[in-house]
């Protein structure tokens, strides 16, 4: 069975608490009619489920898909959000294959990553207008909330929304001769571009640029990537780019 709403908020917000599984609770507190407290639930430690250095390194990942990724649309000015897109095609209820047309969009993140207060998720159920993608529906509509959420929190925005991130220079690009995709591109389809040498920030502006949803892996400048250059496939699919140090 699919993860329901509440196990992917539980799992993001581990990644938030700096690798701690936290267990969930759906009220805070009971108060009384004349403002005592009747319950409270407290914080609960469950487990540590990611190592430390592990979890940071996965937060710049997914700071990054927000700030230059497919999740940049969740983007909340001045604020540093991380958080991942989801684009998932329906089985058909016989379990025989997938719908034609049928999708989920989805959404999960938190702010502000240096000190994470909140964790936002967005799921648009069987989207019948426009784009499905989950960076293009349902990214937007997190922005929103976690922007009215900064506002409520009374959070003060970041001096520095890309603050501790590290870039690679295009000086230390590598570029590659490649044979260019011939023919017309079809509506809905996008050609994968080359990110041979490019460094993480470069990589992940130029897919978001080509409609393609970004995992980035290691430091450094792009080595190789999951899907070859001048392949074409569908708007919104994945690419892993691996890097390397230069």
């Amino acid at each position: 069975m699919p993860p329901c709403p509440l196990q992917l908020v539980t799992a993001m917000s581990a990644v938030a608490n700096d690798g701690v599984l936290l267990k969930p609770h759906i009220v805070k507190e009971i108060r009384n009619v004349d403002g005592s407290v009747y319950l409270q639930n407290e914080r609960t430690e469950v487990r540590r489920v990611i190592d430390s250095s592990t979890d940071k390194t996965l937060m710049g990942l997914l700071e990054q898909v927000v700030a230059t990724g497919g999740g940049h649309k969740a983007a909340v000015k001045g604020y540093r959000v991380a958080g991942k897109t989801g684009t998932a095609q329906k089985i058909r209820e016989d379990g025989a294959g997938y719908m034609d047309g049928r999708y989920i969009a989805s959404f999960c993140g938190f702010a502000p990553v240096e000190d994470p207060q909140v964790t936002v998720l967005v799921i648009i159920d069987d989207p019948t207008i426009g784009s499905y993608y989950g960076g293009q529906i349902a990214a937007p509509v997190a922005g929103r909330i976690i922007a009215q959420l900064m506002r409520y929190l009374h959070i003060e925005p970041s001096s520095d929304p890309l603050a501790g991130m590290e870039f690679e220079s295009q000086e230390k690009a590598k570029p590659r001769p490649q044979k260019a995709y011939q023919g017309e591109v079809p509506n809905g389809k996008v050609v994968v571009p080359d990110f041979i040498g490019l460094s993480l920030r470069e990589a992940a502006r130029k897919a978001a640029d080509s409609g393609l949803n970004f995992n980035g892996d290691g430091s450094g400048v792009a080595a190789f990537q999951s899907i070859e250059p001048n392949t074409l496939v569908d708007q919104g699919t994945e690419i892993t780019v691996h890097f390397q140090p230069g």
